[in-house]
């Protein structure tokens, strides 16, 4: 699924059968509420700001490999104020917490089996 604006670029017909073609699910916010996307908003003002405008590139290709560089950037490097880490720390975590638990509940899983073994002895 993609979620966007009533922005015409998302209500265009080539917009819609990129989406259709690639077999992804189209969504748009009502009109005249920016509120029901504003995390999408937010996302794209900053990333504008960071970029630069569009016109301070000379080649196609150096628009494309600063987007690349600013994607992987908020992605790997950038403080997120909700988060207080990159995202890709915060994910890591998140995996590492999950994997504790995992490895607590086999451990006391194991625990308690081995004292039934000797329960039974």
């Amino acid at each position: 699924m993609c979620h966007s604006d009533q922005g015409s670029e998302y209500r265009s017909e080539a917009y819609r059968n990129l989406l259709k073609s690639s077999d992804i699910q189209p969504s748009m916010s009502e009109k005249a509420s920016p509120w029901q996307n504003g995390h999408k908003e937010s996302f794209y003002s900053g990333f504008k700001l960071e970029l630069g405008h569009p016109e301070c590139y000379s080649i196609l290709g150096e628009l494309i490999e600063a987007i690349a560089q600013q994607i992987y950037y908020y992605n790997n490097q950038r403080i997120h104020t909700a988060l207080k880490c990159p995202p890709i720390v915060f994910a890591q975590r998140l995996a590492f917490q999950k994997l504790v638990k995992k490895h607590e509940f086999n451990d006391s899983l194991l625990i308690r089996q081995e004292i039934a073994n000797t329960q039974s002895v």
